[in-house]
């Protein structure tokens, strides 16, 4: 239009008058006078110019006078009769004739071809719509307007049908079939109208906001720098509020611009010159409520914990990363913002499921304890404003029994890697295993070294951490709720012994200070994180460890592949998920997305070297950011430059809690306390007190014929046996090794117990019933088959006949 506004001898040949708003107009203006006034204000100066040609402006003023008594109300003719009425109404019907013909004097006034009159917002103004979409009909069908009306279609239609169905089933005595017949009119009349006021060959869709953004420059009118993309403005805005995060698994996700509108506030409130360090409070508050505005939950946890640093500046102050709004689903409830929508019970309802064995979930056994807790802080209408990873739930099989650290129970290793100060109704306080303090003692260390809060005692800040419950695990949503434990497998026999009551004295110097030399050593080599905020990756990895840490727990509870797990163990397995998270987050390249270390062997996690070699998700993570070879080496050697992100990795990974707690990067020649063992006790009564009793020990062998079979009634297994001697004598052979070799004592009265018995008689019967020596030539085969199968020492209370052929009586 400015192309053809502007020739080059020519007057503009069109005039764009200021954009009319009908959101802003007063409740009782009428919009055809708006539109009049409109053209009068742009034909004002030209007016009131002396050298005005006097006929046009006389003119101008007498169309001007008609238009306005055609434009009467009814009540304004009230006071006419007869002719003089008619005459009033006739120039009402001549209204679109006369609104020309001010049209046609205001364009002599202004010397153009043609008036653009702008009219924006009709869509929203949801109570005049109507009447500015009826008056652009009817008023601006003049050939020498161009009305440019912007909106949404699909508003426009709602708002016209409304208006029709309205008007066709307002009538409170009309039949439902022609209710029905007027709401199928109003929707037809409102599609021939609209394509009426806008016929299609004149409508302009505007381009999606994504098919613009590529070809937007951005340039500061302070600024003397050339502009800039909105794909380089993004990268600068990324870089400072999710600094070293590569992007992967939605780590740089924003809530972004969805309208030109949004694109000119997002710019003007986050400028491209401002975007230069994270650090910057004011920035965060801008970013904070952007995201409040766009209702998005993780950039505003995000915001607010970074804000929330800032209150640990005082020197008196233990910092409390659990308290941070981001890893704390009950802040994030207790925060009550209307558009917090994530359901966090049901996800964690899901969680618990998920690590049900399924032996126990056959049995509709559910594990009640976690759900107790969770549900006596939440209900279903708390919601988070993000979606949370699964807690750390409670499970039986993640558990240390007290006789297994007896004697080293104040090993570090368990002060970081288990609890068992809760409350126990069975008086159960088994060392439960879990990761959060670890985590915890990691990012605040990380925060720490890199400037992002400080802690002024680290002694103070360990002790702190290791004697609260472990800020992500179940205990944590209500650390006063009783464990039923009611999903128990183990017998509470081995725990309500004068074992339980040993004192866990944790000394948490020795790390203490190995933290501070930690940092004292690797503060110099982060400088360049000072203006940054590390607090998003740390959320990121945070995320992704603790979904990994639920699939470990869940693959440990149900599956029977960790017979020799020990702490030590498991503890590497975090070791080796919570690098790879961080290398997932900070590779420039495409980082493989894949389980690490949770389905290794014991064999091979024990041994750094050989898991390396074998393992295809955490080598090639950390290939290109950290070179193996030279950590293995001479820790001063200087043979290769490093990035900042190889610098960071490298630190994380000399972290004392994996170094010196648990032979990081080395071969763990002695793995120390193996998990509870659930082979020997199974849960058979779910009372709300339940009671846990031995499982009936059981034969192999036994177990394997009762199956085969399909019962183990005494006097079928007789006629069985009976039947089939030399089958009955094997069996009874293997059972009586299987039990010789385990030291097996069955049960009295159970089922194994009744089948041996019977399987013993009948082979002392065979002895009884010996008669000739014919016979016991006759046999010797039958008996050579039966010592063929096992050889095993016959005691002098059980004893084979072979004085009579197999099946003989």
């Amino acid at each position: 239009m400015e192309k053809i506004g502007q020739p080059d001898d020519e007057v503009s040949e069109l005039y764009f008058t200021d954009t009319i708003d009908p959101t802003i107009l007063n409740g009782h203006d009428n919009f055809s006078n708006v539109i009049i006034a409109q053209l009068y204000n742009a034909v004002e100066n030209k007016l009131a110019s002396p050298s005005i040609d006097t006929s046009k402006k006389n003119d101008f003023y007498i169309s001007l006078k008609k238009l306005a008594e055609s434009l009467g109300k009814k009540t304004d003719f009230s006071d006419h009769t007869g002719i003089d009425k008619i005459l009033k109404y006739r120039s009402g019907i001549q209204v679109e004739s006369f609104f020309h013909a001010y049209v046609e004097n205001c364009i002599e006034l202004l010397g153009c071809k043609a008036i653009v009159i702008r009219i924006d917002d009709v869509d929203m103004a949801l109570g005049r719509a109507f009447e500015v979409l009826d008056e652009v009909r009817r008023l601006l069908s003049c050939p020498y307007i161009i009305p440019i009306v912007s909106g949404d279609h699909e508003l426009y239609s709602h708002m016209v049908r409304v208006h029709f169905e309205g008007s066709a089933t307002n009538k409170s005595s009309i039949s439902d079939e022609s209710v029905k017949s007027g709401h199928k009119l109003g929707k037809s009349l409102s599609e021939s109208y609209l394509t009426k006021v806008f016929p299609n060959h004149l409508r302009l869709p505007l381009l999606a906001i994504e098919r613009l953004l590529p070809h937007l420059l951005i340039k500061e009118k302070k600024e003397t720098s050339d502009s800039i993309s909105f794909a380089t403005y993004e990268r600068k805005l990324t870089n400072v509020f999710f600094y070293l995060c590569n992007g992967e698994e939605r780590s740089t996700e924003y809530p972004k611009p969805k309208s030109a509108r949004e694109v000119t506030q997002l710019i003007k409130a986050l400028p491209p010159s401002k975007l230069v360090e994270s650090k910057d409070q004011n920035l965060w508050d801008i970013f904070k409520s952007w995201a409040e505005q766009k209702h998005h939950g993780s950039t505003y946890t995000n915001a607010q914990s970074i804000n929330q640093l800032a209150d640990y500046a005082s020197n008196d102050t233990v910092f409390r990363f659990d308290q941070l709004l981001a890893f704390n689903p009950i802040l994030q409830a207790k925060e009550n913002v209307s558009w917090a929508d994530k359901d966090f019970l049901l996800e964690q309802k899901y969680a618990i499921n998920d690590i049900i064995p399924p032996s126990l979930r056959r049995k509709g056994v559910s594990f009640e304890d976690n759900t107790n807790i969770i549900q006596s802080v939440f209900n279903t209408e708390m919601k988070v404003m993000r979606s949370m990873p699964p807690l750390e739930l409670y499970s039986s099989n993640m558990t240390l029994t007290v006789s297994t650290v007896e004697e080293q129970h104040n090993d570090l290793l368990l002060a970081v890697y288990t609890h068992r100060d809760y409350y126990g109704k069975q008086g159960n306080r088994k060392y439960s295993i879990f990761f959060s303090r670890a985590f915890e003692i990691l990012a605040t260390s990380i925060l720490s070294i890199s400037n992002n809060v400080k802690v002024n005692n680290w002694g103070v800040q360990l002790k702190e951490i290791m004697e609260r419950v472990p800020f992500y695990s179940v205990h944590a949503m209500n650390p006063t709720k009783y464990l039923e434990q009611e999903g128990e497998e183990h017998s509470l026999l081995q725990s309500t012994d004068s074992q339980d009551e040993i004192n866990n004295n944790y000394d948490y110097s020795s790390l203490t200070s190995k933290i501070m030399e930690w940092e004292k050593t690797n503060r110099p080599k982060l400088s360049g994180l000072k203006s940054y905020s590390l607090l998003p990756i740390i959320h990121s990895v945070f995320n992704k460890v603790f979904t990994q840490l639920h699939i470990l727990r869940t693959e440990v509870s149900t599956s029977k592949n960790y017979p020799e797990e020990h702490l030590t163990d498991i503890a590497r397995r975090f070791e080796y998920i919570v690098i790879n998270a961080f290398a997932s987050f900070l590779k420039d390249d495409h980082a493989i997305q894949a389980n690490v270390a949770i389905g290794a062997q014991v064999s091979t996690l024990r041994d750094h070297k050989i898991f390396m070699s074998v393992d295809r998700t955490l080598s090639r993570n950390i290939k290109g950011i950290i070179d193996d070879s030279t950590k293995e080496g001479d820790e001063d050697s200087t043979s290769k430059s490093k990035v900042l992100i190889s610098i960071l990795l490298e630190i994380i990974w000399d972290h004392p809690i994996f170094s010196d707690l648990n032979y990081s990067k080395e071969k763990m020649e002695l793995p120390k306390y193996p998990f509870t063992s659930p082979a020997s006790q199974i849960l058979i009564n779910q009372n709300k007190t339940p009671v846990y009793k031995n499982k009936a020990p059981k034969l192999d062998s036994l177990d394997k014929l009762q199956k085969r079979l399909g019962f183990s009634n005494a006097k079928r297994i007789k006629s069985w046996a009976s039947k089939n001697s030399e089958d009955a004598i094997v069996e009874y052979n293997n059972a009586k090794k299987e039990m010789e070799d385990g030291s097996v004592t069955l049960r009295p009265n159970s089922a194994h117990s009744r089948m041996f018995n019977v399987l013993n008689e009948f082979s002392n019967d065979l002895k009884n019933n010996q008669k000739t020596d014919d016979n016991i030539n006759h046999s010797v085969d039958a008996v050579d088959a039966v010592d063929a199968v096992d050889e095993v020492d016959i005691s002098d209370n059980i004893s084979l006949d072979v004085s009579k052929p197999f099946g003989e009586k």
